[in-house]
């Protein structure tokens, strides 16, 4: 035999949620969390020993706000091992002018020309990982070209997959020398002969 469900207590049932309560519940919801925590902790602080209802909502907007909080700390933590090292490419030494799908040869005029190509443990999501990116380019310049470092002329890019480059798959970012004024010879024979010198 089944017994009848609980009577609720007369004094409980006509008393309102704790807005508190609440206040934590949907601040969490929305991911509010230094508000909805401080809200949470003065809704457990008015609903300890049954003053007020609203203690389970209270607990469950704090919970809501913990996972807010994880899934913020997951997406801001940094992330290790982007560069897994160099790739071994026959497009390594690959001159372009304008458009990065059309390669030319260096000894005609050309904007850029790709000197190394990264391996990458994982598609780049955020603008720390390019740049992370562009700065382990600059430090393969000088191990393709010594003195191109040292050209004011030259700038170093990073194509990331995807982005500019249809050849580069998700696992590979390419390395870019860029010139504003056309060059002519790669940057390995030195300073460059530009069509637009005086």
């Amino acid at each position: 035999m089944t017994s009848p469900p609980p009577v609720p207590d007369e004094a409980t049932a006509d008393r309102p949620v704790s807005r508190w309560a609440i206040a934590t519940f949907l601040l969490g919801l929305v991911s509010l969390i230094p508000l909805s925590l401080l809200a949470g902790i003065v809704a457990l602080i008015k609903t300890r020993g049954g003053k007020e209802p609203g203690r389970g909502l209270a607990v469950a907007g704090i919970a809501i706000c913990v996972l807010w909080a994880a899934v913020w700390a997951y997406s801001l933590w940094p992330k290790y091992g982007l560069i897994t090292g160099t790739l071994q490419s026959d497009r390594v030494g690959t001159c372009f002018r304008g458009d990065v799908n059309s390669p030319v040869s260096c000894d005609q005029p050309h904007s850029d020309e790709l000197f190394a190509m990264l391996s990458l443990s994982r598609f780049p999501d955020s603008d720390p990982e390019q740049r992370q990116i562009e700065d382990r380019c600059k430090a393969e310049l000088p191990k393709y070209a010594a003195s191109a470092d040292r050209d004011p002329s030259i700038r170093v890019d990073a194509w990331s997959p995807g982005a500019e480059w249809k050849q580069l798959d998700t696992h590979a970012a390419g390395c870019v020398a860029h010139s504003d004024a056309d060059r002519v010879h790669s940057i390995k024979v030195g300073p460059a002969f530009s069509w637009n010198s005086p």
